[in-house]
């Protein structure tokens, strides 16, 4: 039989292994994550999040209404969800929440008792939260910047670990993974961009001149991988074969493209097409189904603090990306870690976020050692020359990546992508490459949360050679591994 992630240590209700820092799941303000305590909430699943926005491109004012269906995990008085946007209403199925309290950083606690009997909810209760809410989107809010990218009267909001609670409430965490649909209306004219199958847009039954996109998410996936992208883009649409899968192929370029790099719109969208495809394909030959009903990119005007981010089926990509492509440098390995990130991190998610190593060392994995052409020969010299050069720099072998640390930085640092790419390479090196791959496609087979732990773990359900040694110096130790046998360096 196939090995299954588990773990020795107990598993939570979300299949998450139970640690000292995870709460009684009673309705708590955070779902335990020691990196950020107040994400998202405990005692509860969300199963589909169904989302009605309007955005105001010239001001950036947004309203909207959200009903978040979630499944009861344990008896609960109180669910917390995440918001930014003040709130103006919250009904519980088809009643009015006796009483729901909003905190400056975005908590929003709501009372889900029994009005009947005043008696917790129990456990495996399905529930319909619905909230109406309004805001400004603002790049200059402390509490916005980062997640919110604005040129004149564009938009993006796109963020990891946390940007979604900007525009919806949500279990903003990757332990809890949901379904989406998603209805945005914006003046005729205006593109609305957003992650999965694009499922209709025209004018808006509001009228006044107003457009309604209508996108659906129908994989469970992270709150992080869901953006939105208001202005003039370019769209290119098909339905592509990917892996005998029938999918919706949807890429958009900003119309000012030229004006970032040196290639028009269309040359973008070709080269977008022809690269995500092929880097698809690829990925499906090595890890199996493709887990994704879309497939595509998003090239915004704005500039971010980031080069490409994994959201569901459509990346986003930053401008540099189009510039550098233009410029002669290939740039289609920034593709395939995004993509691979559909099977590591969208499908297979986070338990905890020191965990995310197996998210983003796994994706370094696939831009520096895999990719179409290479060979065993030719990742064991990637991973010769890359420990080569940091030999003497001690100072990046002291991150410990199975905790780096709790601010963004640590988080997505340097060692985190490069060491854990090695690490994995170490991995395959001890355990061969039949039983690598084969792990890896069980690995992402099932879907919803891991930890690092259970990917150690399982790794060695499929290999007689003992891992623990090497993987203690990669991934737990601050100095660099010996380049030895044992650690899995390649001879």
């Amino acid at each position: 039989p196939t090995p299954t992630p588990t773990s020795t240590s107990g598993l939570d209700d979300y299949g998450c292994p139970i640690t000292p820092t995870t709460p009684s799941p009673d309705g708590a303000d955070g779902i335990g994550d020691p990196y950020l305590p107040t994400a998202g909430g405990t005692g509860y699943d969300v199963r589909h999040y169904q989302i009605a926005l309007t955005i105001d491109p010239e001001t950036g004012a947004i309203a909207g209404t959200t009903t978040v269906t979630l499944s009861t995990l344990t008896p609960v008085s109180q669910i917390h969800l995440d918001l930014i946007p003040r709130v103006s209403d919250v009904r519980v199925d088809d009643s009015a929440a006796s009483s729901y309290i909003q905190s400056t950083s975005g908590d929003l606690m709501i009372d889900v008792r029994d009005d009947a009997r005043g008696l917790p909810r129990a456990r495996g209760e399905t529930l319909r939260i619905t909230v109406t809410y309004a805001g400004m989107l603002d790049p200059e809010d402390p509490m916005q910047a980062g997640s919110v990218y604005r040129l004149e009267n564009e938009w993006l909001l796109a963020e990891e670990p946390q940007g979604a609670l900007l525009w919806f409430p949500v279990n903003d965490h990757p332990r809890d993974p949901a379904t989406y649909h998603i209805s945005v209306t914006v003046p005729a004219g205006v593109e609305a961009i957003s992650a999965g199958v694009l499922e209709s847009e025209g004018p808006s039954g509001a009228g006044g001149g107003q457009h309604e996109w209508v996108w659906s998410i129908d994989s469970a996936t992270v709150s992080y991988a869901v953006p939105l992208a208001i202005g003039q883009y370019r769209l290119d649409r098909s339905t592509e074969s990917i892996g005998g899968r029938d999918v919706q192929y949807l890429s958009a370029v900003t119309e000012r493209v030229s004006s970032i790099a040196p290639m028009s719109t269309n040359t973008a969208l070709k080269w977008l097409r022809e690269t995500t495809i092929s880097e698809a394909l690829y990925l499906v030959e090595v890890l199996g189904e493709y887990p994704a009903s879309a497939l595509g990119g998003i090239i915004p005007p704005q500039q971010t603090d980031w080069g490409a981010l994994e959201t569901w089926g459509r990346p986003v990509y930053d401008p540099s990306v189009a510039r550098y492509q233009g410029q002669g440098y290939d740039m289609s390995y920034i593709v395939r870690h995004e993509q691979a990130h559909f099977w590591f991190g969208d499908t297979v998610t986070l338990c905890e976020w020191n965990d995310i190593v197996i998210n983003e060392g796994l994706a370094d994995y696939f831009d520096g050692y895999l990719g179409p052409g290479t060979t065993r020969a030719s990742a064991d010299e990637y991973f010769r020359s890359v420990y080569a050069s940091l030999s003497r720099a001690s100072a990046f072998w002291e991150q410990i990546i199975s905790d780096p640390g709790p601010t963004q930085d640590l988080i997505f640092s340097d060692q985190v992508y490069t060491r854990g790419g090695m690490a994995m390479h170490a991995t395959r090196v001890l355990m061969g490459d039949e039983a690598f791959f084969r792990f890896l496609r069980d690995w992402v087979a099932n879907p919803g949360p891991r930890s690092l732990e259970q990917w150690r773990e399982m790794a060695q359900q499929y290999t007689p050679v003992d891992l623990s040694a090497a993987h203690r110096a990669w991934f737990d130790v601050g100095e660099m591994p010996a380049a030895t046998s044992e650690n899995g360096y390649p001879t």
